[in-house]
């Protein structure tokens, strides 16, 4: 679970720093 949430924090931050 830990691993899903730490992909979905990466994804947002690449969406948030494009």
């Amino acid at each position: 679970m830990f691993s899903l949430l730490s992909a979905h924090s990466f994804l947002i931050l690449t969406w948030l720093a494009v």
